[in-house]
């Protein structure tokens, strides 16, 4: 557990209150052993953070491996990357996986790995975390096959994301897997906020949250049978207005690469 002051706004106050201001330094190519251990509440150790120094351009590679037989088969790890002004640039959640990871092009500098636990750990939960910058394309650097369904987007936010009340809002997302794209189109965008599933879906939901003027990409393996996926954002809209989209398709297929989707004052950005 590292101790320190407080970090960011855009990250929180935990728990133990390990922050980015104490963060270890991670070596390149040298794998470090840690664990966490959080209960309900969140109490105990629950995050820890990581300074990791590129000398050059290239795409940074983090990923973290769970030691097997510890903590408990529902614990779920979020993965972040941010630049040294914890702004964060790629996060990706473990979704039950022994081993996850991101990856993202930089230049030369400093950034922050941040891994948290979203909820109990089910006992102490050891694990190690490598970086390493790669040459190539993210895609080509994590070996991920562009082919096979996956989550590919580059999310960005404007500066008065979710507007009103005189004040811009965070947007909370959620990504649906779809084997068949047309009851997530049929379905009403009420009824999805209220936790209904609509038809086709391939496995659960992910969620994403965005703060205002935030840029993020989000990369996630996806079940075999997806075939695309649904975006639906809660943008806050009075009772009875008229607006912009909160729900969106894209395909599952990486092959062309990110796919980049706007978030607005109250809607979804559609190219």
């Amino acid at each position: 557990m590292l101790l320190g002051g407080v970090g960011c706004f855009l990250f929180g106050r935990d728990h133990d209150m390990a922050t980015p201001d104490a963060a270890t330094k991670l070596e390149l190519d040298k794998p470090f052993l840690d664990s966490l251990e959080c209960a309900e509440g969140p109490k105990g150790d629950c995050n820890d953070w990581y300074r990791v120094t590129v000398s050059q351009p290239g795409t940074l590679e983090v990923v973290v491996s769970t030691v097997a037989g510890q903590g408990g088969s529902r614990a779920q790890l979020a993965l972040t990357l941010a630049d040294a002004k914890q702004l964060t640039l790629a996060e990706v959640q473990s979704a039950g996986r022994p081993r996850f990871g991101l990856s993202w092009p930089v230049d030369a500098g400093d950034y922050l790995v941040w891994l948290r636990s979203d909820g109990p750990t089910g006992g102490k939960l050891g694990y190690q975390v490598t970086a390493s910058l790669k040459q190539g394309r993210p895609n080509e650097a994590m070996g991920m096959d562009p082919t096979k369904p996956h989550v590919c987007l580059r999310l960005e936010a404007s500066p008065k994301l979710n507007f009103f009340s005189g004040q811009p809002h965070v947007v909370r997302l959620a990504i649906y897997p779809l084997e068949n794209a047309i009851g997530f189109e049929q379905a009403s965008v009420d009824g999805l906020l209220r936790g209904e599933k609509p038809s086709g879906l391939a496995g659960p939901s992910i969620d994403v949250t965005i703060v205002p003027g935030e840029s993020r990409e989000v990369s996630n393996p996806l079940p075999p049978s997806a075939a695309s996926i649904g975006i639906l954002a809660d943008f806050y809209r009075p009772p009875g207005a008229q607006g912009g989209p909160r729900k969106t398709t894209l395909s599952a297929n990486c092959a062309r690469g990110m796919s980049l989707v706007r978030l607005g004052e109250s809607e979804i950005q559609l190219p």
